[in-house]
C-alpha cells in the first residue's frame, strides 16, 4: 500500500499481485478478480491476465454513470 498512495508503480509489485490472482484461480477456483480499490487497476492495467477477466470497478461505475447522463 506504501508504494500505490505514493502512485509507485513496480513492475515486481505488479508482477507479484498477478502470481496471488494465479494461484487464487488454481487453489480457489475463482473465474474473475474485482479490482475493488482505485490504485488496483492502475498496477494491473490489463483488463484480464491468464484467462481470469479483472473487474475495474472505478471504470464500472463510470460506465453506468455516463449512460444513465446519456439515457
Amino acid at each position: 500500500m506504501g508504494e500505490l498512495l505514493n502512485n509507485i508503480f513496480r513492475p515486481e509489485t505488479r508482477e507479484r499481485l498477478l502470481e496471488i490472482a494465479d494461484r487464487m484461480k488454481v487453489r480457489d477456483g475463482i473465474d474473475c478478480l474485482v479490482l475493488g480499490g482505485t490504485e488496483l487497476p492502475l498496477v494491473l492495467r490489463d483488463p484480464e491476465h491468464n484467462g481470469l477477466p479483472f473487474f475495474n470497478t472505478s471504470k464500472v461505475h463510470v460506465e453506468r454513470i455516463v449512460k444513465e447522463l446519456l439515457a
